[in-house]
């Protein structure tokens, strides 16, 4: 036996949990579509209508998330696939040019100047002789010097590295964005999120998969 309800925000109640806890002992099928959850928390009424149709909804092990805009029912699809450890690559480089130029000039001077003098006798044998000398001199100079210098240099540096993070396996707005909604702009073929609770599937290696559905 199968219940199938389209449009099931029209039909649903608060009872509907504790029947599909119970209807798989009795061979029973549900399939409820609906727009969104908030269409669920709306039709439930009374102070608890977010969590009576969180609960309801959280009775289906299978559920089939297609391309929708509602974020409240995105952020729970995303909350239910869950997260996965996700690497990121991190780099940088960076290039640095330096050029320099100068000149340096001086000058020097130095002078001096000297004098010496002295004077000589001797005798020998009653005759003498008599003798003096004197001299003085002088010295000076002057210079200069100059130079220049130039110089130029680059230096480069890089590096990179990865981070990890939990994020969400497939991003709330994923659903929004990338998911098909069929017509001759899609060739007909509408797209969605599969999942289903303790399964993993062959082609994904996960418990969710993208599938494709012809109109």
């Amino acid at each position: 036996m199968f219940l199938w309800s389209d449009e099931a925000q029209e039909f649903v109640n608060s009872y509907d949990g504790q029947f599909l806890g119970l209807c798989r002992d009795s061979r029973c099928c549900v399939v409820y579509l609906t727009q969104s959850l908030p269409t669920y928390y709306s039709k439930m009424g009374g102070s608890t209508a977010r969590e009576d149709a969180q609960t309801l909804v959280g009775k289906f092990t299978t559920r089939v998330y297609g391309a929708n805009l509602c974020p409240d029912t995105n952020e729970y699809a995303s909350r239910v696939i869950g997260k996965v450890l996700t690497r990121r690559k991190n780099g940088s480089r960076g290039k640095a040019d330096n050029f320099n130029i100068g000149m340096n000039t001086g000058e020097s001077e130095n002078s001096g100047s000297s004098f010496n003098s002295g004077s000589s006798s001797s005798y020998q044998g009653g005759r003498g002789n008599h003798g003096s000398n004197s001299g003085s001199g002088n010295s000076s100079g002057q210079g200069s010097n100059w130079g220049a210098n130039k110089g130029r240099g680059t230096s480069r540096n890089e590096n990179e590295g990865y981070s990890e993070s939990m994020e969400y396996a497939i991003e709330p707005g994923d659903f929004a964005r990338r998911l098909k909604t069929g017509g001759p702009q899609n060739g007909n073929i509408v797209t969605a999120i599969w999942f289903q609770s303790a399964r993993k599937f062959n082609a994904s290696g996960t418990n969710w998969m993208l599938v494709r559905f012809k109109q």
